[in-house]
């Protein structure tokens, strides 16, 4: 039998034992329920949801080694909070192999689509990395819509359609606090991770790619909006629900009317390389992932690929009016739904195969 302590310390019948006295530790694959944040003093299955236990690595200490593994680090912003970090390095890794981060959607998996990326990692000599942030330390507000709000009453306000993957927002009624520091944003952390990463293994690296699908597409097409590094390649926000559009028409997360004038750089954002990567049936019929209804986002479009489509075109036209340089692109991919499995194949294409003319 496994035991489970939380925090430092573990308790066994009654008795508190600091946890030190526990020298390995082991945690459960992200499965999106509480015992993500539990953890174990002996190896096998989580009593809660039956998946095999994983060795804990120390917290702060990056390590990679060819294959998969995976590393925990704190959050720079919030020392209680940690995100793991699971990767795969390639047979033929070497410091000047390429380096993509994945984005995992609502149910913060990042060990799947890590998965998901390991032949293409050996295929194309590709280092990927997939961070997962618990959803009990980065709800929605933090991590869909990038920690650009805070203090919200979203769940009071959102009603899910029963036989549906539809939920229903009351706009009238959200309310939320505004965070203006890109210090408090989700974004910089990434370039964190990337550095982190990069001093490691002493890569020649100076930038990665990012792909993220579904919650993972919420975040870096306003990541693409709202935050420009140099260390940021191409940016693939793949199947959305909604998007933020670059217009002070609207208030967030539909658009950018109550934000702080220091909060967007329309001219920086336009200048990213952003790829608005779309599947071509992610339409009317799909009924996987969750779909938000309401007044803004309903003028989006009645399905993914229209809103996405809609997004690119409105910002474009916004680029066109204001005589701004625009660098973004959109690709819709051809017999593909809501399935990042399937996503991350042609993601894969797009980014690393040296014979596509679309880059």
């Amino acid at each position: 039998m496994s035991f489970i302590y939380k925090l430092s310390i573990t308790v066994i019948f009654g008795l508190i034992v600091p946890a030190f006295h526990f020298p390995e530790l082991y945690t459960c694959p992200p499965c999106g329920q509480e015992c993500d944040t539990l953890e174990f003093t002996s190896s096998g299955k989580c009593h809660y949801c039956g998946m095999e236990l994983e060795v804990r690595p120390e917290t702060g200490k990056i390590k990679l080694e060819e294959g998969s593994g995976k590393f925990i680090i704190s959050d720079d912003r919030d020392s209680t909070k940690t995100i793991q970090v699971y990767y795969h390095m390639p047979e033929s890794y070497n410091e000047n192999s390429e380096i993509v981060m994945v984005i995992p959607g609502a149910g913060r998996n990042a060990d799947d689509y890590r998965d998901a990326w390991i032949q293409i990692s050996e295929k194309y000599d590709v280092l990927v990395l997939s961070p997962s942030f618990s959803e009990r330390d980065y709800n929605f507000e933090a991590y869909h819509l990038g920690g650009l709000i805070h203090s919200s009453n979203l769940m009071d306000n959102v009603e899910y359609i029963d036989g549906t993957n539809k939920a229903k927002l009351n706009e009238q009624n959200y309310r939320y606090k505004i965070s203006n520091s890109p210090d408090q944003w989700i974004y910089p952390q990434f370039d964190r991770i990337f550095e982190l990463v990069k001093n490691e293994l002493k890569s020649n690296r100076e930038t990665y790619d990012l792909f993220g699908h579904s919650a993972g597409g919420h975040i870096l097409h306003r990541m693409g909006l709202f935050y420009s590094s140099e260390k940021v390649g191409r940016i693939l926000a793949s199947n959305a629900s909604f998007y933020t559009l670059p217009s002070m028409h609207f208030n967030y997360p539909f658009g950018i009317g109550n934000l702080s004038d220091t909060s967007i750089n329309l001219e920086a954002a336009f200048r990213n390389k952003l790829i608005v990567f779309l599947g071509e049936e992610d339409n009317a019929d799909e009924t996987r992932g969750t779909f938000l209804i309401s007044k803004s986002a309903d003028r989006q479009g009645a399905h993914r690929l229209e809103r996405g489509r809609f997004f690119y075109q409105f910002s474009e036209k916004i680029a066109s009016d204001s005589k701004l340089e625009f660098n973004w692109q959109i690709v819709t991919v051809p017999g593909i739904g809501h399935n990042y499995r399937k996503m991350s194949d042609a993601a894969s294409q797009y980014l690393y195969n040296r014979s596509n003319t679309k880059q």
